[in-house]
């Protein structure tokens, strides 16, 4: 009795724990089955990668740099102590009698203040050095903008190259499914008289023949999915859904229109030009570097030694003006003016190179974009062409006016026409994305 009352306790306790653990199981499993689109991949992507959080250091280091140099608009405030022990101490003994002697230091010589420092007039030399680290800023900023650019596009690749494999994937179930039917016919034909065994057998090479070719494919979709995962910052047993359509049309394109759209819109032109910007400080700085510079100083402190009351601490101050004319740096000035001017050149230069990679880069993606766009039409056309062949074929077969092997043929087409529909739909999605990124278009 004993032992079937601790049963029944055993299993009230097992369903008790499954009843308060029932919610967090739920919850897994929804996680598990949201679907992924392609907005929030590229979410994912743009936010969760390590290298971002890299490229957002080196902005903090940036604004670092900036603020240092905008310190140089204020006062620069210091403080000095001293304090010496001098033995033996110099005296004057009087040289006449009760005339006693006097010290003329001190011993003990104690000495502290405060000094101020601040630079009136450089002829702009300071804020030039301060819009030079602001460009820097600027720099490290854009090149965020890059990044995030080049993982978003990443991502549109890794998205649709698995969705691409999926729907491949299913294709080839459905002819592997087709295939099985049609051995299942065979069989009856032969069985009948109708038809003579190698009908089945070729039917079982195809259908092996499939199978391999869909082992492939799933291989190619583990590589895909691995890609993507890597991307978006998953663990590697994270099971994904994606959720998304390939693009099948897409309207008429002005080349001249995109390639300006590219020039404007492009990070790697916006960071050319900041370049461009920086250098031209640095020429700017190159020029003020022997200007003279006119500061205002001042100190104020407590010492002793003072004549009139040598151990007495006694306030004392000074103000005064500082100005600094360089003569002669060896020709630096010339040097760095030199340098600048080869500076701006060289990245003009660049900058008209990069135009004509960047018109090249959407010439062709638009080129490849309209020939998916034309290849789409052709591959529709195909399967329509395939399925009234396998309609016929199929009927044929059964009345025993076309082999078996005909069939086969025709049904192999099919499955090869929507396999090319599939890719046309594939190719013309990442060519429409692939000429979004050579125009520089942010999708994040």
């Amino acid at each position: 009795m004993n032992r079937k009352q601790n049963i029944i306790r055993m299993k009230t306790f097992l369903l008790s724990i499954v009843v308060a653990f029932m919610p967090l199981f739920s919850l897994a499993q929804s996680q598990i089955n949201d679907s992924l689109t392609l907005e929030k991949a590229i979410r994912l992507a743009t936010n969760n990668q390590p290298l971002l959080h890299e490229a957002e250091d080196y902005v903090k280091m940036a604004e670092g740099r900036v603020k240092q140099s905008e310190s140089s608009k204020y006062p620069q405030i210091s403080a000095d102590l001293y304090y010496d022990y001098i033995g033996p101490v110099s005296s004057i003994t009087m040289p006449f009698p009760g005339g006693g002697s006097f010290d003329l230091t001190p011993a003990h010589n104690y000495d502290g203040h405060v000094n101020v420092q601040y630079l009136i007039f450089d002829f702009h030399r300071r804020d030039e050095w301060i819009r030079l680290m602001q460009s820097a800023k600027l720099a490290e900023s854009e090149k965020i903008n890059l990044l995030k650019n080049q993982l978003a596009y990443r991502t549109v690749q890794a998205f649709y190259s698995v969705l691409f494999l999926q729907e491949s994937l299913k294709v080839k179930d459905e002819q592997i499914h087709d295939l099985l039917q049609h051995l299942a016919t065979a069989k009856k034909l032969v069985e009948t008289g109708s038809a003579v065994s190698l009908d089945t057998l070729t039917t079982r090479v195809r259908v092996t023949a499939v199978e391999t070719q869909k082992i492939g494919i799933e291989n190619m979709l583990k590589q895909n999915e691995i890609v993507l995962k890597s991307l978006l910052n998953f663990h590697k047993d994270t099971l994904i859904h994606l959720s998304g359509r390939f693009v099948k049309a897409v309207p008429p394109l002005s080349v001249d229109s995109l390639i300006q759209t590219a020039f404007a819109y492009r990070e790697e032109i916006k960071l050319t030009k900041i370049s461009q910007q920086s250098a031209q400080i640095q020429k700017n700085l190159a020029r003020l570097s022997a200007a003279p510079t006119l500061s205002a100083i001042g100190s104020y402190g407590l010492k002793d030694g003072y004549p009139e009351s040598l151990y007495k601490l006694r306030s004392n101050w000074v103000l005064g003006m500082a100005a600094h004319f360089p003569i002669f740096e060896g020709n630096l000035k010339k040097a760095k003016m030199e340098t600048a001017d080869w500076q701006i050149q060289a990245l003009q230069n660049h900058l008209s190179a990069l135009q004509k990679t960047i018109s090249r880069q959407v010439q062709q993606a638009e080129s490849d974009l309209m020939t998916s766009v034309k290849q789409l039409k052709m591959a529709k056309e195909e399967i329509i062409s395939a399925q009234v062949a396998v309609q016929q074929a199929r009927v044929q077969y059964k009345s025993g006016y076309v082999t078996n092997l005909a069939l086969l043929d025709a049904e192999t087409s099919l499955t090869r026409a929507k396999l090319a529909y599939l890719a046309g739909l594939y190719k013309i999605t990442l060519n429409k994305y692939r000429l979004m990124e050579t125009m520089g278009l942010r999708i994040w």
